[in-house]
């Protein structure tokens, strides 16, 4: 029986170096954060200075919101000579990156997504650039955080709510003897206020990796970094401007023009807040991504 309770003890503590291996491995790659864009560019420099904490995203154009993520790598470099490969096994190459979109705040809209759309419009993994990285440095890129269908869909949904708020609305107004100009107020007052509200996405991601050097094909080297949470605030319409354009109307009886400042330009914005923009016909204040994101847009007409 000693013998049985001695072998035990030594097959235990034999499995400890292995078990602290296994922690070590998942702590070997991170993801830093998101990186805020620099320079008016669509680019992520690393190491950064500065951090994002969250995103916003206009579904009003529905465009997909692009994560920039800094993936830094904790392994030591290793010298060739002291590894049996002749490798630096140090060096991890970038496989891929797992995302999931959750929201707190309105659970209902990820589970409608997925019963209407399926899993996919919430649970994918996007196509990113097989890079690698060394021992000890950092590295830069971009993910598709929500897909330009999911926020097309959410653009959708966000619609049916604004329109269903404005007809209450004006019934409510119509029922108190008000005119239609009242409901017409009324309607477009309420619409608005869902519209431009912002409700949160929060975009969880998991980048995996593979060591250089020890890739057999069946799992031995492969490894994902912990779980990086970033939340998105999604709305319809709020990071249009017409702050830099000008109006020019006939408001004296002479016939002479007056320019009324901060005014939108005939036909320059939709008339009707439901409906949808294009990039393209709005230009981004700052930012250079091909996406409705972290930036002001104003009618190309007023920048150009």
């Amino acid at each position: 029986m000693k013998v049985l309770k001695l072998t035990s003890l030594a097959v235990a503590l034999a499995a400890l170096p292995m078990l602290g291996s296994c922690a070590d491995q998942q702590e070997s790659i991170i993801i830093a954060g998101a990186p805020a864009w620099m320079g008016g560019e669509c680019s992520v420099q690393v190491p950064a200075m500065f951090y994002l904490s969250r995103g916003r995203l206009d579904i009003r154009y529905g465009t997909q919101y692009m994560v920039p993520l800094e993936i830094q790598n904790q392994l030591l470099i290793q010298s060739t000579d002291s590894t049996n490969s002749g490798t630096d096994n140090s060096e991890l190459q970038i496989t891929g990156v797992d995302v999931r979109l959750s929201s707190p705040q309105r659970p209902d809209l990820i589970d409608r997504l997925v019963d209407e759309e399926g899993e996919a419009f919430v649970d994918f993994a996007p196509a990113v650039p097989t890079q690698s990285l060394t021992g000890g440095s950092s590295l830069g890129f971009i993910v598709t955080g929500i897909p330009a269908a999911t926020s097309a869909k959410l653009a959708e949904y966000r619609v049916e709510e604004a329109i269903a708020a404005g007809d209450a609305a004006a019934a409510a107004v119509a029922n108190a003897g008000g005119t239609e100009l009242e409901e017409a107020t009324a309607r477009l007052s309420a619409e608005n206020g869902v519209l431009q509200s912002a409700e949160t996405v929060v975009v969880s991601m998991v980048v995996r990796a593979r060591r250089s050097g020890n890739s057999t094909g069946s799992g031995v080297g492969e490894i994902e970094s912990r779980q990086f949470d970033f939340p998105v605030d999604v709305c319809h319409g709020c990071l249009t401007t017409c702050a830099g354009c000008s109006l020019q109307v006939d408001l004296d009886a002479d016939g002479e023009d007056e320019t009324i400042n901060g005014e939108c330009p005939d036909a320059s914005v939709r008339a009707t807040p439901t409906s949808r923009l294009f990039l393209g016909d709005y230009v981004g204040m700052n930012l250079g991504c091909p996406s409705a994101q972290d930036d002001v847009f104003e009618p190309a007409v007023c920048v150009n």
